[in-house]
């Protein structure tokens, strides 16, 4: 059986590890958080507690593959509008929300892809003009990888 820690419990409620120390004291059981919320409903008044922070809902894969699908479309409308400097943080952060597992599911607008990665892409050729060469499947895996990476705003290596 493992035990739950005062630090999950203050986590879990939204307390410091000081109030649950307070609280222990005052009869609180420790154990688990369910039993130390029960007894704060019970013995505590509801208008001298701190609200419980809601629960964090991380999206499927697939909601977050989703959203990206639909901001493409806003941030293609967004650029052909000259304003997709306005979306362009919300967009990148759709992408870096798309597990890596996932993301060779993402597609995107070339026109947004391009622009998403342009100030690299000017670094590396600045006229624009990228002599094509020839790739194995998985460098290809790797400079998708990598691209992905840039457009999303992360960090990344160079392959």
């Amino acid at each position: 059986m493992s035990t739950t820690t005062q630090a999950e419990i203050a986590r879990a409620l939204g307390l410091s590890k000081a109030s649950i120390t307070k609280l222990k004291a005052r009869g609180m059981p420790v154990h688990s958080i369910e039993a130390a919320r029960q007894w704060r409903h019970q013995y505590l008044s509801i208008a001298r507690c701190k609200p419980e922070p809601a629960p964090i809902k991380t999206p499927s894969p697939a909601d977050a593959v989703q959203r990206v699908s639909d901001l493409a479309t806003v941030a293609e409308a967004a650029l052909e509008a000259g304003c997709f400097d306005l979306i362009a943080p919300t967009f990148r952060e759709a992408l870096r929300a798309v597990p890596r597992t996932h993301r060779a599911s993402v597609l995107l607008p070339l026109k947004v892809m391009d622009e998403l990665v342009r100030p690299v892409m000017e670094l590396i050729e600045p006229d624009g003009s990228a002599p094509a060469q020839a790739m194995s499947d998985e460098e290809a895996d790797a400079m998708g990888r990598f691209w992905y990476g840039i457009a999303a705003g992360e960090r990344v290596a160079v392959p």
